[in-house]
């Protein structure tokens, strides 16, 4: 038998080992992040020298760095730590963190390797970079996508939730860059032809104002032809939408879904763009265009107010017409005051927006953002589905369908319901538009039922005097307006091959409108009249869709409120 005191002393022997193994395997955690901090920051600060042997040097330092973190992270000694701190799933975040981030690493080496890349041309673009990074970059999307939605949502919890606070910075650069990610990874392949590195490609860009809503978010208000050669962009010529030639009928043959819903309305540019699928809008606008002009253009852009608020917020104030623009006055000019300002001169307004427009482009073309620029900008145009691309190229579109900056009804299974509005009254006050939608699972399995819950409200004060360019009623013949109503016409979009099994008008009890359907997804179709202060509440329910409820924003002025509540999501 061991006397009691050679146990005590064995005991504190073993103690005194675990405590020097933790010590060491946590001193040797923070040694190694820091050293693997340092050399991801040199790795980024000289991305501009891939090609050449001290870059090459740089990456291989990066690499070993990250291996030892990622060996020692995954010690399975640290995770009865974690579990015994409270924060046992802090471990296997970081745990897939570094599995993730070391699988990356791995298929970016051998291109990063390469010592015989040419360097950048003086636009700072290198295409021969791009196409041997692209193939590995989106073999490695998944490992991508699971990285940052660690990071973003990686927290510290239990004895460690003092020290929280300092991964906000990563958290929040981590959403920034997963939303950019998974829009922009599938276009890699196809960049540098979009670009212009095959030759000049010369782009259609629509300044939509949502505050006169349609389907890919708003009116033309003002437009751009742009060209891209050898990564260097130029702009060609700026205008308002009143040097746009419309047509009796579409120039070009639309499905018979489509004509059902909109009938040749599109013709005219200011409907061109009712449909929310975007490729629509696109082939009408370039076929409205080469009609006009006779020249063929490459493929489509979206941009409005918001992108450009994002950008002045990235990159300091824009002076247009003596008058200073910044990320915080930008909104509240186009879209409400410049209504005040120019009320008797509609001329001068609309003019105004081609020299923003310009003014905003030139600046881009000429002082191109940065990377960090460049995340912010992207973050929030991206995620509201405020920027749109086209291809009229169908391998380039083909690549850009497979990422939602194409703004398609998707024609496969899915499980997407979407809140479309058109404006009917040729006015501006969806500006005032409230939208809610609550997205509720009522049954799950092979053909699940789900009840959308829809309100929607123009929060106007109705003593508030608008100009008539505003809250004019042009559909009643009242120019000057009538009482700060307003008419839209609402579409529900169901999922892909799903049915609607009811819908009826909560306020009124009656049905609310009628059942069409648009790339295989159903339609609930609605003419609302919207009185001020009053808003109206629409419930349907939908029968099929596959995987989890999602939602698709149409981008107008306020932002829609989203619930989802899905009881189907394991």
């Amino acid at each position: 038998m061991i006397p009691s005191h050679t146990r005590g002393r064995i005991f504190l022997a073993v103690a005194g080992l675990f405590l020097i193994s933790y010590g060491y395997l946590f001193i040797s955690l923070v040694i190694q992040g820091r050293a693997l901090e340092q050399s991801a920051r040199v790795v980024s600060q000289e991305r501009s020298q891939v090609g050449t042997k001290e870059f090459v040097a740089h990456y291989g330092k990066f690499r070993s760095d990250l291996h030892s973190f990622a060996s020692t992270a995954g010690n399975p000694l640290l995770e009865p730590v974690f579990l015994i701190v409270g924060s046992p799933s802090t471990y296997s975040r970081i745990s897939s963190i570094t599995k993730s981030a070391s699988a990356i690493a791995e298929r970016l080496a051998p291109a990063l390797a390469e010592r015989e890349l040419q360097s950048a041309p003086t636009s700072g673009f290198n295409f021969n970079l791009l196409a041997k990074v692209s193939p590995a970059i989106v073999k490695s999307k998944g490992d991508i996508h699971v990285l940052l939605m660690n990071l973003r949502d990686l927290h510290l919890h239990g004895l460690l939730t003092p020290f929280d606070s300092t991964l906000n910075s990563i958290r929040s650069k981590s959403r920034s860059s997963l939303v950019v990610s998974d829009k922009v990874i599938p276009l890699l392949p196809v960049a540098p032809a979009l670009l212009g590195n095959n030759g000049p490609r010369r782009y259609f860009v629509a300044f939509q104002n949502p505050a006169e809503a349609r389907g890919t978010g708003g009116i033309i208000g003002a437009f751009a032809v742009i060209q891209a050669d050898q990564g260097q962009i130029t702009v060609e010529s700026v205008g308002s939408n009143t040097q746009l030639h419309s047509l009796p009928q579409l120039p070009i043959s639309m499905p018979s879904d489509f004509l059902t819903l909109y009938g040749q309305d599109p013709a005219i540019w200011q409907n061109s763009n009712m449909s929310p699928h975007f490729p629509n809008a696109a082939k009408i606008w370039m076929a409205l265009w080469q009609k006009q002009t006779g020249q063929s253009l490459d493929g489509v852009i979206t941009l409005d107010p918001f992108v450009l608020q994002a950008y002045l917020a990235a990159t300091g104030p824009l002076k247009v017409l003596d008058q200073r623009f910044t990320a915080e006055n930008l909104i509240s000019e186009t879209l409400s005051r410049e209504y005040i300002s120019y009320a008797k001169n509609n001329d001068a307004r609309k003019q105004f927006l081609v020299e923003l427009l310009k003014a905003a482009l030139t600046r881009i073309s000429t002082h191109a953002p940065n990377a960090s620029q460049l995340l912010s900008i992207s973050e929030s145009s991206l995620s509201d589905n405020r920027i749109f691309l086209y291809s009229a190229h169908s391998e380039e579109e083909a690549a850009i369908s497979d990422s939602s900056i194409s703004g398609i009804l998707p024609a496969s299974a899915d499980n997407s319901y979407r809140l479309v509005i058109n404006n009917l009254s040729g006015n501006k006050m969806e500006y005032y538009l409230d939208r809610s939608l609550e997205l509720t699972a009522l049954k799950c399995g092979q053909n699940p039922e789900t009840r959308v819950d829809l309100t929607l409200r123009n929060s106007v004060d109705p003593n508030a005097s608008l100009p008539p360019y505003v809250n004019g009623r042009l559909d009643l013949g009242k120019p000057n307006g009538d009482r700060n109503t307003t008419k839209v016409e609402a579409y529900l979009y169901g999922p892909y091959g799903s049915t609607i099994i009811d819908a009826i008008n909560s306020d009124t009890g009656e049905v609310p409108g009628e059942q069409a359907t648009e790339n295989g997804h159903p339609v609930l179709l609605m003419t609302l009249e919207l009185k001020p202060m009053t808003p109206i509440h629409i419930t349907a329910e939908f029968r099929g869709g596959k995987g989890p409820i999602t939602h698709v924003i149409q981008p107008l002025v306020k932002q829609e409120k989203i619930l989802i509540k899905d009881k189907c999501v394991k």
